[in-house]
C-alpha cells in the first residue's frame, strides 16, 4: 500500500513538471511583414496582432436599421495601466503595389493608415499610372496619371470631424498627325473639405451629417472651373408600426444636397430629398420624392421608390428602383471621359 502510494506521488510530480514545463518559457514569433516591437513585461498590457493590408479609413457611422450601433470615444486602445510612451501609437497600416499592365503601363499604389493618436486617425495615398505605349482607342498618343491625397478622422464626444484633400495631376499627348509638334495636355485638380458624422444613431434620436468641399479644375492657359458642393444628411428611426422586433424599423430622413459650377454661367442647384424606408425578415421599402431648384429653369420634381425582396433565405433578391435627378455636367467630369475634348 505505502510502494502504491508512493507510485502515485512520484506520478503527480511528473505531471505537475510537464505542466509547469508546458505553461512557462513558450515562446511564439509573429512572422510577416509587420512585427510588433513590444517588451515581454508588457505584453499582459497589449496584445499585438499583425494588420489586415488594406487602406480602410474607419467609418463609425451607424446604419439607420442598425439601432443598438454606437461606439465610445472614451474606450482606450491599450490598457489603462501606464504604457511606455517610447513605442508611441502602435496602430499603422501600409499598403504598397507596383506592376507593368499588358501595355506596358506601370502602376504604383502606396496608401498609409495610422492611429496619429487616441482620437485621432491619419490615412495617406499617392497613385501613378501611365503608358509606355498608345493609349487605348487612341492611335500616337501617352498619359501619366498622379494622385496624392490626404486624410484625417478626429474623434469627438459628439461625433467625428473628416476633413480631407485631393490633387490630381494629369498629363495627355496625342499625335494624331505625323510631324506634329504639341507639349499635350496637363490637367490640374484639387478637392478639400470636410465632413461631421454625429456619433450614435438614428433610433429614437436625430442623427445628422453635415459636409461641404470646394473643388478646382483647370488647364494652364485654358479653362479653369470652381465648384462648391455641400450636403446634409437627417433621419429619425423607430417602430411604429409593428412593434414586434427591434430589427423591423421604419425611418423618416431628408437629404440635401447644394451644388455650384462656375462655367455654365453659375450654374445651381439645390435639392430636397424627404423620403421614408422601413425593413422586415424579408423586405425594403424605400419611399420618397426628390425636389430639384435650378438657376436660370424650372423646378423638378423626380420619384424616388425602391424596394426588395429576399427570397430562399436571404439568398436571392428581387430589386426594383424609378427615380431621377438633375445634375451638373461639370468640365471636370467630361475631360475625366474625354481628356482630348476641346
Amino acid at each position: 500500500m505505502k510502494s502504491k502510494s508512493l507510485i502515485i506521488s512520484i506520478l503527480f510530480v511528473i505531471a505537475s513538471f510537464v505542466a509547469n514545463a508546458q505553461s512557462h518559457n513558450e515562446q511564439v514569433t509573429v512572422e510577416g511583414s509587420y512585427r510588433p516591437q513590444i517588451k515581454r513585461s508588457e505584453r499582459l498590457l497589449k496584445t499585438p496582432q499583425a494588420p489586415d493590408n488594406e487602406f480602410d479609413i474607419p467609418n463609425y457611422k451607424a446604419g439607420v436599421r442598425d439601432f443598438d450601433y454606437g461606439y465610445n470615444m472614451e474606450v482606450e486602445t491599450m490598457s489603462a495601466m501606464s504604457y511606455k510612451a517610447e513605442y508611441g501609437v502602435e496602430g499603422k497600416n501600409n499598403f504598397l503595389k507596383a506592376a507593368l499592365g499588358t501595355r506596358l503601363s506601370p502602376v504604383f499604389l502606396f496608401r498609409h493608415y495610422s492611429d496619429v493618436s487616441r482620437n485621432m486617425s491619419l490615412g495617406v495615398g499617392v497613385r501613378h499610372y501611365s503608358s509606355w505605349l498608345d493609349m487605348k482607342d487612341y492611335k500616337k498618343s501617352s498619359f501619366m496619371n498622379n494622385n496624392f491625397s490626404v486624410m484625417t478622422v478626429n474623434k469627438f464626444r459628439g461625433g467625428q470631424l473628416r476633413p480631407f484633400i485631393d490633387y490630381k495631376y494629369d498629363m495627355y499627348h496625342l499625335r494624331a498627325y505625323e510631324g506634329e509638334n504639341t507639349d499635350g495636355r496637363n490637367i490640374h485638380s484639387i478637392n478639400a473639405g470636410a465632413k461631421w458624422l454625429s456619433s450614435g444613431s438614428s433610433y429614437r434620436n436625430l442623427y445628422t451629417e453635415f459636409g461641404g468641399d470646394y473643388r478646382a479644375t483647370w488647364i494652364p492657359d485654358g479653362i479653369t472651373e470652381h465648384q462648391l458642393n455641400g450636403t446634409a444628411h437627417m433621419a429619425y428611426s423607430d417602430d411604429w408600426i409593428f412593434n414586434e422586433s427591434v430589427n423591423k424599423l421604419q425611418t423618416i430622413a431628408a437629404d440635401i444636397d447644394v451644388n455650384y459650377d462656375n462655367v455654365y454661367q453659375g450654374q445651381l442647384i439645390i435639392a430636397l430629398n424627404p423620403y421614408f424606408t422601413m425593413s422586415g425578415d424579408f423586405y425594403n421599402i424605400h419611399a420618397g420624392v426628390r425636389l430639384d431648384l435650378k438657376t436660370g429653369d424650372d423646378a423638378g420634381v423626380y420619384p424616388d421608390v425602391s424596394g426588395s425582396i429576399f427570397v430562399l433565405d436571404n439568398a436571392l433578391e428581387f430589386y426594383a428602383k424609378f427615380g431621377g435627378r438633375s445634375a451638373i455636367n461639370t468640365f471636370a467630369d467630361i475631360v475625366a471621359e474625354n481628356p482630348f475634348v476641346t
